[in-house]
C-alpha cells in the first residue's frame, strides 16, 4: 500500500491506519492559541537592570518629587541661603576692593590757576608746602587700622574660628595656583590636599560638644549655629593635630627609651609648652 501510494505522489492518510491506532476524544478538540504579546512601557523605559528587583517609582512618587522644591544653597563666605560664594548678590564678594577704597585716601595736590593781575616780584612770597597732608594721611591709616584691631578679638591658634580662616586662606592660595577657567570647588581642594571629603554624623556631634567647638558660634552681632564647612576644618585640624603629637612623643621614645613615667605634673606643663609654642608659632605668620 506504502508503495502505491508513493507511485501515485499521495500523502498517507488516517483512514490507511488501523482502527485501534485511532486516538478518539469526546467533545470538540481545543485549538490552542498563542497569548497576547504584553509590552510593558515601564520596564522598556527603566533604567534598572532585568534582575533589580526594586520597584519603579508610581506616577504620584515621580510628581511628588518633580514639585518638591530644592534646597536652597549656602553660601561659603556669608553663610547666607539663597545663593553661592560666587554670585554677585553676595555681599562679602567684594569686601577686599571696598576695604582698598576706604583706605586709600586721595592726597591733595595744590593746583594752579590762572590769574588775571599777576603780582609783581615785591608783592610774591614764597610758601613751603610741608608734608602734612602725608603725615595726616598716615595717622589716618594708623587710626583706621587701631580701630580695626579693636574691634577684631584676637584668636587662639586652637579656636574654631582662627581655624577656619587658616582653612579658607589656604583654599584661596590653592584657587590662584590653579590654571584659568579650571573649576575651583571646595570638594576639589579637599580631593587635592588629601582630606576626607566627609565626616560621619558621629564626629559632627562630637565637634559640638562643650569641650570642642560648643554648640553655637558666638560672634559680636550674636550667636549662630556652626556651619558644615567649619566643622569639618575643625576635624581636619584635630586629626592633624593629634598626628603632630604622636610624632613628637614618638621622636622623644627614640632619643629617650628607658626614661621614667612622668607626672600628671609634668604632662600638663609639657601640654602648656606646646600650646605656647603653637599660639607664638601660629602669631608670627
Amino acid at each position: 500500500m506504502l508503495k502505491t501510494l508513493q507511485e501515485q505522489d499521495q500523502p498517507l492518510g488516517l483512514e490507511h491506519f488501523h482502527r485501534h491506532w485511532h486516538l478518539s476524544r469526546p467533545g470538540s478538540p481545543q485549538l490552542l492559541l498563542e497569548p497576547r504579546q504584553h509590552i510593558d512601557r515601564v520596564a522598556n523605559n527603566s533604567a534598572k537592570p532585568q534582575s533589580s528587583i526594586r520597584r519603579e517609582p508610581s506616577a504620584f512618587e515621580v510628581v511628588e518629587a518633580a514639585i518638591q522644591p530644592r534646597a536652597q544653597p549656602t553660601c561659603s563666605k556669608c553663610h547666607a541661603t539663597g545663593h553661592r560664594m560666587s554670585s554677585k548678590s553676595c555681599p562679602l564678594r567684594h569686601t577686599e576692593i571696598s576695604q582698598r577704597a576706604a583706605t586709600d585716601v586721595p592726597v591733595a595736590t595744590p593746583t594752579l590757576t590762572a590769574m588775571s593781575n599777576p603780582p609783581t616780584v615785591a608783592e610774591t612770597s614764597t610758601i613751603a608746602l610741608l608734608p602734612a597732608t602725608t603725615k595726616g594721611l598716615a595717622a589716618i591709616e594708623s587710626s583706621v587700622k587701631a580701630v580695626a584691631v579693636a574691634v577684631t578679638p584676637v584668636l587662639r591658634y586652637d579656636d574654631p574660628r582662627a581655624i577656619y580662616q587658616r582653612y579658607t586662606a589656604a583654599r584661596e592660595d590653592w584657587y590662584k595656583a590653579q590654571p584659568h577657567g579650571s573649576t575651583k570647588t571646595d570638594q576639589r581642594y579637599r580631593k587635592a590636599m588629601g582630606l576626607p571629603l566627609q565626616y560621619s554624623k558621629a564626629d559632627y556631634d562630637w565637634c559640638l560638644d562643650w569641650k570642642q567647638m560648643t554648640r553655637c558660634c558666638e560672634t559680636p552681632t550674636g550667636s549662630r549655629e556652626w556651619t558644615k564647612e567649619e566643622m569639618m576644618a575643625y576635624l581636619d585640624w584635630d586629626k592633624s593635630e593629634n598626628d603632630r603629637l604622636d610624632v613628637k612623643v614618638a621622636d622623644k621614645i627614640v632619643v629617650a627609651p628607658f626614661s621614667s613615667r612622668r607626672r600628671p605634673g609634668e604632662i600638663w606643663r609639657a601640654c602648656e609648652e606646646d600650646s605656647k609654642e603653637q599660639q607664638a608659632l601660629y602669631s608670627a605668620l
